[in-house]
């Protein structure tokens, strides 16, 4: 992986967190593996219609999405 796409995706990933921020179904952002090359992300918290769509890339870098559910935290065990 190259320094400069690894900037890409970090530009990208910072955009597109912008773009959906507010959106209650987005439960996180991050970098990824993506079509052989790193890209951004999305877990979504369901798969809705008619919910503010994400774009398939940003700036030519890929995005991928995930329905991963709730995002709970975990207690620590003593």
């Amino acid at each position: 992986m190259k320094d400069s796409e690894l900037q890409r995706a970090r530009t990208a990933k910072s955009k597109l967190t912008k773009r959906l921020s507010g959106d209650g179904n987005v439960v996180g952002i991050g970098l990824a593996r993506v079509k052989g090359k790193i890209g951004v992300k999305v877990n979504l918290r369901e798969l809705r219609v008619g919910d503010r769509a994400v774009p398939r890339s940003v700036d030519d870098v890929p995005v991928r999405t995930e329905i991963v559910g709730r995002i709970r935290s975990r207690r620590a065990r003593a």
